[in-house]
């Protein structure tokens, strides 16, 4: 729901930025305990394809200092099936491979 109201206000960027930002502090805590966990963010269809995603999560990996690969995202299917086969055609191997990138 948040995201849905954040989408609408053009604030998605800023929701993404946040939950990045806190789940690499969270990790952070953890790996100090011991702890080692990949975590999942969901993305929105927006975020997915934004270019400057995977500089995002490197940045904030590195000031976190924290490695991407424990990092796991999976892009919102919110979108019906015309939207969903020609974004996959048209989108999902150039993002897939920007974060790629950022995993190495």
């Amino acid at each position: 729901m948040i995201a849905s109201i954040c989408d609408d206000r053009g604030m998605i960027g800023q929701l993404t930025q946040f939950v990045i930002n806190t789940v690499l502090r969270q990790q952070m805590m953890w790996q100090a305990q011991g702890i080692d966990l990949s975590i999942g963010i969901n993305l929105s269809a927006k975020t997915a394809n934004d270019p400057g995603f995977a500089a995002q999560v490197a940045q904030a990996c590195e000031t976190w200092s924290l490695s991407p690969t424990r990092l796991l995202f999976r892009a919102d299917r919110r979108l019906d099936r015309a939207q969903r086969t020609r974004h996959h055609r048209v989108h999902a191997r150039p993002a897939q491979h920007r974060l790629r990138t950022v995993h190495r």
